[in-house]
């Protein structure tokens, strides 16, 4: 558990440093899942977010930031809602235009959250949090899907550094929090 800590604590402070005197914000991507298979869902997403950093609307305003995965499973509507959290290093973007963005890519998902990040420090503990918890409990205790969970992502990167902050000292935390946990 120590171990856990001091890693998340390593990244936490490398994204305090990395947004020091930055215009911040946090931004969550979701997607409207039909029922289809979570890997299939992940990689949707993450194809969707690649296209959205070409996008006039992000492109024009996004300088760089670092994005975590999350999946939840809805037992009501029995289908994986997985999501991007991002803290990003951004103009002022409009909700509205970041979701009409997001649908005009994704063609069926327009809900977005962004919101300006006033206290770094925060920010970090935000961050860490969801880094250290990609598999929710919504479906941990459920064997079938937590089987699909862990094959899923089995080779897919969880947190990702963009633009202007791929290769930073986050970016080099993360890579080595990652061979760490590889080597034991």
């Amino acid at each position: 558990y120590a171990e856990t800590e001091a890693a998340f604590a390593s990244v936490r402070d490398a994204l305090v440093n990395q947004i020091a005197g930055k215009d911040v914000s946090f931004i969550t991507l979701t997607l409207c899942g039909k029922g289809e298979p979570l890997k299939e869902l992940i990689e949707r997403l993450y194809k969707h977010f690649r296209a959205l950093r070409l996008h006039p609307v992000w492109a024009e305003n996004v300088k760089g930031g670092a994005a975590i995965l999350e999946i939840k499973h809805s037992a009501k509507a029995k289908r994986w809602h997985p999501h991007l959290h991002i803290i990003a290093d951004a103009k002022f973007i409009h909700q509205s235009e970041l979701s009409a963005a997001w649908r005009s890519i994704s063609k069926d998902s327009f809900i977005v959250d962004i919101r300006r990040v006033k206290n770094p420090a925060v920010a970090g503990s935000y961050v860490c949090k969801y880094a250290s918890k990609p598999l929710d409990t919504s479906f941990t205790g459920q064997a079938a899907l937590l089987d699909e969970a862990i094959m899923a992502l089995k080779g897919t990167r969880l947190c990702m550094c963009f633009g202007d902050w791929y290769g930073t000292p986050l970016q080099n935390a993360e890579d080595e929090e990652l061979a760490d946990d590889i080597i034991d």
